[in-house]
């Protein structure tokens, strides 16, 4: 495993930021919001941490708060192909101006 505590998932998401503000790309942005994404998951499993630690991610991670609903839906439309619809299909995102097509969901 390349990072085995989420303080080095942590340090890597810092050193992803300090190369969006050098030089900022689609995939740079994109491989931030992944890492930001996947972060929360890394303190709640992290046994390096005390519970107080990992507690304080919820306060973080909460479904309401903006930040966190930007990463994560940009996160999920990128996994499953665009934002999800309705009927359980997902339709690519437009970004760009460049249009996708419709792809089912797996």
């Amino acid at each position: 495993m390349l990072h085995e505590t989420s303080e080095e998932r942590h340090e890597k998401l810092h050193g992803q930021f300090i190369r969006l503000i050098k030089h900022f790309d689609k995939d740079g942005l994109d491989d931030f919001i992944q890492t930001a994404n996947s972060l929360t998951d890394w303190i709640r499993r992290d046994r390096s941490l005390n519970q107080h630690q990992r507690d304080k991610i919820e306060r973080f991670a909460v479904s309401n708060g903006i930040d966190w609903q930007i990463c994560n839906q940009i996160v999920n439309s990128q996994k499953h192909g665009g934002p999800a619809t309705t009927h359980g299909n997902s339709s690519k995102a437009s970004l760009g101006g460049e249009k996708c097509a419709r792809q089912e969901r797996w």
